[in-house]
């Protein structure tokens, strides 16, 4: 979805794979030099247009075990990973709890909680909401994806407010997301786009909220649609 001819190599091959992995488990999994993305080179990273594509690792195997060696060396990374001025690491965790179980969101500044429109999915974001603050994680934005509509958005926002959940984003249903995923072509979208945006800009300014110059304003409400 990138637009990157193949994908890079998983970390996890680096370090011996899983077995080596899992045999350095509860020690310390990383070499220095791998703590910094300007080190990391191809095949195990990818970069297009100025964005680096690193893959821990994942099952991929029948009977292969648990993910466990993953979720440490997930955890591990993102608790030293360096980052020079102007960089930022985006994370997609899998969907659901265990990430968290497992802490790797230990080293996250933020954790974005994206919620589908649908009851299940609420339910879940008010668990993941209450397992990170319990973590000691303060910036949490739960995100409303593919609204379809203003009615929508202010039912779905209603009913997080019932959780004791605070909507940080709507993110609109965008046909050309949807044409893309589907043709496995590169990222396109309209709507969608600009809701990211006020997104990653509420985090930004969030994140330099102590820097911030005096009478810029902070974003603090979500469009509506």
């Amino acid at each position: 979805m990138l637009g990157l001819k193949e994908p890079p190599k998983p970390l996890i091959e680096l370090l011996g794979g899983r077995k080596g992995v899992k045999a350095k488990m509860g020690f310390k999994l990383l070499d220095e030099r791998l703590l910094d993305l300007n080190a990391l080179k191809p095949p195990y990273l990818a970069e297009v247009d100025g964005v680096k594509l690193l893959v821990v690792g994942k099952v991929s195997g029948f009977s292969e075990g648990c993910a466990c060696p993953m979720g440490a060396l997930s955890r591990e990374l993102l608790i030293k990973l360096r980052l020079n001025d102007g960089q930022a690491a985006v994370v997609d965790l899998e969907a659901g709890v265990e990430h968290l179980g497992r802490a790797v969101d230990e080293g996250l500044d933020a954790l974005v909680v994206v919620t589908e429109p649908s009851y299940e999915s609420l339910t879940l974001a008010r668990e993941i909401v209450s397992m990170a603050r319990a973590g000691g994680l303060k910036r949490i934005y739960v995100t409303l994806n593919k609204v379809k509509s203003r009615e929508e958005s202010e039912r779905l926002s209603k009913a997080l407010a019932r959780m004791e959940v605070e909507t940080a984003a709507i993110v609109r249903y965008d046909p050309l997301i949807f044409e893309s995923c589907l043709e496995g072509r590169v990222l396109e979208a309209r709507e969608a786009a600009e809701d990211v945006d006020f997104l990653v800009s509420k985090l930004l300014a969030e994140q330099q909220l102590s820097v911030r110059p005096r009478g810029k304003p902070l974003p603090n409400s979500t469009p509506l649609l």
